[in-house]
């Protein structure tokens, strides 16, 4: 709040009373206070530091209160407005933001200067661009999430750690037209408890072919939409001597549908005209000889990343889908020459093997 809650301490002849330490609390609507503790100065006045207002829209209470003073404790209430964030024009956005809605228009970009975090209570919309480079980015939607825009935060240095994109929508989401892409992992999920592997819940049968029962809703949708695109494999492995790193494996891209653990039910998804790309895996790095040491293995390539997808109710492939699974990394070359060894000693040079298409860890 703008006017910070103070109170005054005073005595039986109303005379202002110094050095008194004042407690103030929330009481309802879910905020918070700094400084909660203050004390009274010469004039008998104590400021609460700051009172921050719920994420719910609604009635916020904060209490003041002076053990064994009569009058206490004192009741301040305020009401929290919507933090609605709708950007007219190209906007920069970092941290930890939390909101009560969020649309990003078509025709306007968001660009990350940081990592961002966004917690919304209730819906987000993206119609235009939410993009940083190499940017951790984590939207929470308590709502529904619905994308038709881009979401982007692939690094555009090859060199850089690729940093994850996680999109939460925990009542539905739809993509429809929509770009997401990322050099990390992508996870696009109802429950965040599946953002790590996207595995459904050990009770959830696997579904089988059948028709559709009539009231099905698709709680999660995606049409007319890429997934990781153009998301090339970062951090190359480096040359070793005598032996080459081994390749870093394809980011994963996890599409989970369904929200079990809080009694939700109809999670269902549909899918039409979809291509989800997996990210192939790192080459090895080069292994060169050392004088003395004239052996070399070249890395082993590192496997392709994991296209995972999951629903609690029926996937449904309603056009054109595919899954285009990235590569495994080359293995890395073994270089000897020039190197000597000791008389009679042999010399051996192994290349690296190539990596799977199988991500051992899905």
């Amino acid at each position: 709040m703008a006017v910070r809650p103070s109170v005054k301490v005073v005595d039986a002849s109303n005379r202002a009373v110094p050095n008194v330490s004042v407690t103030f609390t929330v009481a309802s609507g879910g905020g918070a206070v700094t400084d909660a503790a203050p004390t009274t100065d010469a004039s008998g006045i104590a400021t609460v530091g700051s009172w921050t207002m719920g994420l719910t829209t609604g009635t916020n209470t904060l209490t003041a209160s002076v053990a064994g003073v009569v009058g206490s404790p004192i009741t301040f209430t305020a009401s929290a407005l919507p933090n609605v964030y709708q950007p007219g024009a190209n906007a920069n956005l970092s941290g930890t933001q939390n909101f009560t809605s969020v649309t990003i228009p078509a025709g306007v970009t968001v660009t990350m200067t940081g990592d961002l975090v966004l917690n919304v209570t209730g819906p987000v919309t993206i119609g235009g661009s939410l993009v940083g480079d190499c940017r951790r980015l984590t939207v929470t939607a308590d709502g529904a999430l619905t994308v038709s825009g881009t979401v982007r935060n692939h690094c555009i240095d090859p060199a850089a750690t690729a940093v994850p994109l996680t999109l939460i929508g925990k009542a539905s989401y739809s993509f429809d037209g929509a770009t997401i892409s990322s050099s990390g992992d992508i996870a696009i999920v109802n429950d965040p408890a599946r953002v790590a592997t996207g595995s459904p819940p050990a009770s959830v049968a696997a579904m089988g072919n059948g028709p559709r029962a009539a009231a099905t809703t698709d709680r999660c949708r995606y049409v007319n939409t890429n997934v990781g695109a153009d998301d090339i494999q970062q951090n190359a492995a480096r040359t070793g001597f005598p032996n080459g790193d081994i390749g870093k494996p394809g980011a994963a891209r996890i599409l989970e549908c369904g929200y079990a653990a809080t009694g939700q039910t109809g999670g269902s998804m549909l899918l039409n005209n979809v291509t989800v790309y997996g990210q192939s895996g790192a080459d090895g790095g080069a292994g060169g000889a050392v004088p003395g040491l004239p052996s070399t293995t070249g890395g082993n390539g590192g496997a392709a990343g994991a296209i995972v997808i999951t629903a609690d109710d029926d996937i449904v492939f309603d056009g054109p889908v595919t899954l285009q699974g990235g590569n495994g990394g080359k293995g890395g070359d073994a270089n000897i020459t020039g190197v000597l060894g000791n008389p009679g000693q042999s010399v051996s040079a192994t290349s690296g093997n190539g990596g799977g298409v199988k991500p051992k860890d899905f």
